[in-house]
């Protein structure tokens, strides 16, 4: 009984320390680059910056505080379904096209599987005063694909570093 325990106790150990080890190294590597020509939305009391490669909030200044957004070079995430043979695809995608003006951003998706076009749509970021407001338009779905999911990731990242809130 002694040796499985000791066993189990090396093992949780082993598995805190690989997890830790996770964590550090994910932090220190996950952490994005200031993008280059970012889309910058301003109004009075919010300007928020979006990584034209990815699409999505990479900055918030509200009034003088420093907001991180998305805070690695991740993708949106998409799932479609391909109706025959009936399939559930996982995918990343970048934007194919972005226009703005001062408080408002259309990032166009366009969706491919195996060369075909599955959907597409517009993330619209628009300001107003100092919310952000983050709708989906113009949904397109091709024959023979449906868009299942859109996920982003982190709309705001928080590290140790930056010091109390």
């Amino acid at each position: 009984m002694s040796v499985l325990c000791h066993h189990h106790n090396l093992f949780m150990k082993t598995t805190f320390l690989v997890c830790l080890l996770f964590v550090f190294v994910g932090n220190v590597s996950g952490q994005k680059k200031i993008p280059e020509g970012p889309v910058v939305l301003q109004s009075k009391d919010l300007q928020v910056k979006i990584d034209r490669a990815n699409g999505l909030p990479f900055q918030y200044l509200y009034r003088k505080s420093l907001i991180r957004g998305m805070d690695s070079a991740h993708l949106l995430h998409v799932v479609i379904c391909r109706m025959q043979p009936r399939a559930y695809i996982p995918l990343a995608i970048a934007p194919a096209g972005i226009q703005s003006t001062a408080d408002q951003a259309d990032i166009q998706y366009t969706i491919s599987y195996q060369k075909q076009p599955a959907a597409s749509f517009h993330l619209r970021y628009k300001l107003n005063g100092s919310a952000l407001v983050i709708t989906m338009e113009q949904v397109q779905e091709r024959k023979g694909f449906e868009l299942i999911e859109t996920s982003m990731a982190d709309l705001a990242t928080v590290r140790e570093e930056d010091g109390p809130g």
